[in-house]
């Protein structure tokens, strides 16, 4: 029998207010892992009545006693990350391809104390504006909602992590580690819809939404947030009044990076680079990686050259050929999308994937110019564009404009 898991709410495992819950499973199969709360407005009600008494809780232990936690709190989340190894079983990793995820954790507190350029408190919906709702991409693994949610609290702001549905025991590791903040400073919500999301955009206590722009309901709250149609709360604080108490909202843009080919250097040493750093199963999680090479900018006179090479590192590569079972629940449909764009467009599709992997990625474009808006797709999907340059100098100027745009 799986395991039954919980929300954390107030310094306490509790099951979701409604009594609902989600069965997740292990990646590419019917296997259940076991069972979170499917949440709703009464659990986030909940949270952000805790949230309050966290916050001042927090500011009382000052800077040094908030870092003292938070220090420990990283060892505890390196001592042990993958709780029951769950995290590897949803997303089909093996032990030691958690490694590339786990071992920066150990300068996540310096990272965000000694180089983040900006304070969350100095942000809309700062430290004494309401809690920061911290919504996970599992692409993230342990790592960016690390340093968010340390960046946060730090700052003296009480967060509340909405796990992604697909591997919601990320954040719960994030809420074991950090189980000895004052209760209310943290809170962990499950849902496996947009319950919570919703409820939340339209809670005046909630201060800021931090979510990945590839989260399916960033276009529904970027849309509130433009003030592009009206959201009316319906009871309490503001009742009747459009968007009153509308959070902050900021999306994290998951974007392309682009790979620069030398035309000096090694032609298939490259190739096999670019094809691990866009396709690898651990490093990039099979395409869907966030900032994953996306375009590689290639001087014309080694185009045709290093173009045989990528494919030869394709048929070749074992990655490619046992590809993550959650890119295929996730983003066949973007894949989908963007061959019909990438012929709408001109591009040529030198590769589908293997045919014994019958999945259609990793997908390679060649014949992409920066023009099209093929070039310009988002990650994380697992597609590959190759682009022309007329040398060196214009490639990687080419690529410092794509990365900007």
């Amino acid at each position: 029998m799986h395991a039954s898991h919980h929300n954390w709410i107030d310094g306490a495992a509790r099951p979701a207010a409604s009594g609902e819950t989600h069965a997740v499973h292990a990646g590419g199969s019917r296997d259940p892992i076991g069972t979170w709360p499917r949440s709703d407005v009464a659990d986030l009600r909940a949270a952000i009545d805790a949230a309050e008494g966290g916050a001042h809780a927090l500011r009382a232990l000052g800077p040094e006693g908030r870092r003292a936690l938070l220090s420990d709190a990283i060892d505890a989340l390196l001592d042990e990350p993958d709780p029951g190894g769950l995290a590897l079983r949803a997303i089909g990793l093996e032990e030691h391809e958690a490694d590339v995820h786990v071992e920066p954790l150990e300068w996540t507190l310096d990272d965000v104390l000694d180089r983040r350029a900006r304070p969350l408190a100095d942000q809309p919906g700062g430290a004494r504006a309401g809690p920061l709702l911290y919504a996970c991409d599992w692409t993230e693994m342990w790592l960016q909602p690390a340093r968010m949610v340390l960046a946060a609290l730090l700052e003296g702001r009480s967060v509340i992590v909405m796990s992604d549905a697909h591997a919601p025991m990320l954040a719960d590791a994030l809420a074991r580690a950090l189980g000895d903040l004052p209760a209310g400073a943290l809170a962990v919500l499950h849902d496996d819809g947009r319950t919570v999301l919703r409820a939340a955009a339209g809670e005046a206590r909630i201060g800021s939404i931090h979510l990945a722009s590839t989260s399916p309901a960033a276009p529904e709250l970027v849309e509130r947030a433009l003030g592009t149609r009206p959201w009316p709360v319906e009871s309490g604080f503001g009742a009747g009044v459009d968007r009153a108490g509308v959070p902050a909202l900021a999306v994290r843009r998951l974007a392309n990076t682009s790979f620069v080919v030398r035309s000096e250097g090694d032609l298939e040493e490259q190739a096999r680079a670019l094809v691990a750093r866009s396709f690898s199963r651990a490093g990039a999680l099979s395409g869907a990686r966030p900032g994953r090479a996306g375009r590689a900018l290639c001087p014309v006179r080694s185009f045709s050259s290093f173009s045989e090479h990528v494919l030869d590192a394709l048929e070749t590569e074992p990655d490619v050929r046992s590809p993550l079972a959650l890119v295929r629940t996730q983003h066949v449909a973007e894949v989908e999308r963007a061959f019909r764009l990438g012929h709408d467009e001109g591009a040529t599709a030198i590769s589908t994937g293997p045919e014994e992997s019958e999945l259609g990625f990793p997908l390679v474009f060649t014949n992409v110019e920066e023009r099209m808006r093929l070039a310009h797709l988002e990650r994380p999907a697992p597609i590959l564009c190759l682009m022309r340059a007329r040398d060196a100098v214009h490639a990687r100027a080419l690529a410092e404009e794509l990365d900007a745009s």
